[in-house]
């Protein structure tokens, strides 16, 4: 009959088509691990990212080498380096791959801010020290003067001229221990009537320039 061979076709047509789907299904089957686990055929298994110390070889094997075997430094005008500062200089330019003349230009611009930094602090120093020697209570204020005369006569008489350029040069002439203990051997041999401290009399505290203190303590002709 015409309409049962439709639907026989029909049929067949159908089942040919589930048996396609299956055996499609099975051959996409993921296909188990090693371990156990199935890993999808549409997935390709991931490579390992470069770990840190990868990137960093690669980028070292990208660089060019330009720091010599040996630095040759030349200190710059009116200054000097110790062997002990050069050698550790040389060995942190070396590990910045720094060459001779970078190296030569970084060490000829820091040196001099460095040696400014260090006599602004000495200089700070020094005016400390004066500032404390004028306002002592034993010998500074409206005294000071007088007192620094008889400090200095113990220094003509006991001291060399090596002892007053230390204290001129170093400023230690104008720290207040200093002077106190030159004021005291003063007034041991000085005949002059011995001039009272602040804490007898009230007065006030001169002002005077530090280089002008140093300079009446330690200026002057030694006495033999």
């Amino acid at each position: 009959m015409p309409g049962t061979e439709t639907q026989t076709d029909v049929a067949k047509a159908a089942g040919e088509t589930t048996t396609a789907a299956v055996t499609s299904e099975v051959k996409a089957e993921p296909k188990p691990s090693q371990n156990g686990q199935q890993t999808p055929p549409s997935e390709k298994t991931a490579e390992p990212k470069p770990t840190l110390l990868d990137q960093k070889k690669e980028a070292d094997a990208g660089k060019t080498q330009v720091a010599p075997e040996k630095y040759e430094f030349k200190a710059p005008q009116g200054a000097e380096l110790g062997e002990g500062v050069l050698n550790a200089y040389s060995e942190a330019a070396k590990k910045l791959n720094l060459s001779q003349e970078a190296a030569q230009s970084v060490l000829d611009s820091v040196i001099p801010a460095m040696q400014k930094h260090g006599q602004d602090r000495v200089e700070a120093i020094r005016n400390e020290w004066a500032e404390a020697s004028k306002a002592d209570k034993d010998f500074g204020g409206e005294h000071l003067q007088a007192n620094l005369g008889i400090a200095k006569k113990a220094l003509d008489r006991f001291g060399t001229s090596e002892l007053r350029s230390l204290l001129s040069e170093t400023g230690l002439g104008n720290h207040p221990e200093v002077i106190r203990l030159l004021l005291r051997a003063g007034k041991a041999i000085s005949e002059d009537k011995v001039v009272p401290s602040r804490t007898e009399t009230t007065g006030r505290t001169e002002q005077m320039n530090p280089d002008v203190l140093a300079d009446r303590l330690y200026s002057g002709t030694e006495k033999k």
